[in-house]
């Protein structure tokens, strides 16, 4: 009786809002509810089909990893391998832009064009497949390479978990022939240093490296001969005091010049390593390793093709089971 009553107390716009959203949600519900049984008969229908089919889409199949095979043994295999580097002179990603112009003349088939760059024979040239630099990503923010883009999904990425390693970069090279791999290194380095403005940049950064060496030495010098001052020769000077002159002598508190000497030899010989492991434009961290990597092996082939031929062969079964239901469909 209360309930009644509370009801007709309260106003109809009120009670229709309510009646609303309650259809809503049950028409939402419903709608989920269906779309789930109508997926789950879908997944059903297709299990049961293919059960009833099986020997048909095993021969399908089986047609899929024979035409794999044929095309494995028709073709050419190539290898890759993976070379570490860093750029000294210039930026990384101008570097990656510099070797990724080789990629273009193996993309174009301009075999002269690459042999010319890399100084090597045109015959070599035939033999090299493809040639491209990427970046190394960190994945989880530790510091150390975790992938290789080698599919440039990442280069417009915004996702802030995943970081660019700035210092490095990994040259990836696809032959015919492995043997090739040992003329990489050295044609890369002929292809670099013949681009002048690297070349430039690298001789300039060495030359600054070298007068910042040479200016250290000096600060260190200074800091040498003004220790021994302090240390030694300042005590030994006496002021010239009057005969009615009295003088107090108070001890001043030494000053200490280890710290700064220390200082300035750290950054010394850091200057003087980076000049010395890195005088190229380059460095080779890990040069291409003679373990490379069977791109196209059978496997490949088996994994590409037979499931698509297992597809294709799925849909044309089912389109000539049920051709007149869809006939009279479309009609």
């Amino acid at each position: 009786m209360e309930n009644t009553q509370l009801q007709q107390n309260r106003p109809n716009d009120e009670i229709d809002l309510l009646e609303l959203f309650s259809r809503m949600g049950k028409s939402i519900s419903n709608a989920f509810k269906g779309l789930f049984l109508l997926i789950w008969r879908v997944v059903l229908f297709f299990i049961s089909f293919s059960f009833k089919n099986i020997v048909q889409l095993s021969i399908i199949f089986g047609l899929g990893v024979a035409l794999s095979v044929a095309i494995f043994f028709s073709s050419s295999r190539f290898y890759s391998s993976d070379m570490i580097a860093s750029s000294n002179a210039i930026k990384n990603e101008d570097m990656i832009s510099i070797i990724n112009n080789l990629n273009e003349l193996c993309r174009t088939g301009n075999k002269e064009g690459l042999a010319q760059n890399l100084s090597i024979s045109i015959e070599n040239a035939e033999k090299i497949k493809s040639i491209k630099a990427y970046w190394g990503y960190d994945t989880n923010l530790d510091g150390v390479i975790d992938l290789i883009d080698y599919e440039d999904k990442y280069m417009t990425s915004k996702d802030t978990t995943i970081r660019k390693i700035p210092n490095r970069f990994f040259v990836k090279a696809e032959v015919f022939d492995e043997s090739i791999f040992n003329l990489m290194k050295s044609g890369l380095y002929k292809y670099i240093e013949s681009n002048t403005y690297v070349i430039q940049v690298n001789e300039t950064r060495k030359r600054q490296l070298q007068d910042m060496i040479n200016q250290t030495a000096q600060e260190i010098r200074k800091l040498d001969s003004l220790q021994n001052f302090e240390y030694f020769e300042k005590d030994r000077i006496t002021p010239q005091v009057g005969a009615n002159q009295m003088v107090v002598f108070t001890e001043k508190e030494r000053k200490l010049y280890h710290r700064e000497i220390f200082t300035l030899i750290s950054e010394k010989q850091e200057l003087e390593r980076r000049l010395t492991v890195y005088p190229d434009p380059v460095t080779i961290i890990q040069d291409f390793t003679p373990l490379s990597r069977v791109e196209n092996s059978l496997m490949s082939y088996v994994k590409r093709i037979a499931p698509i031929i297992l597809i294709l062969g799925f849909i044309f079964m089912l389109v000539w089971r049920y051709k007149k239901d869809i006939v009279e469909t479309i009609k």
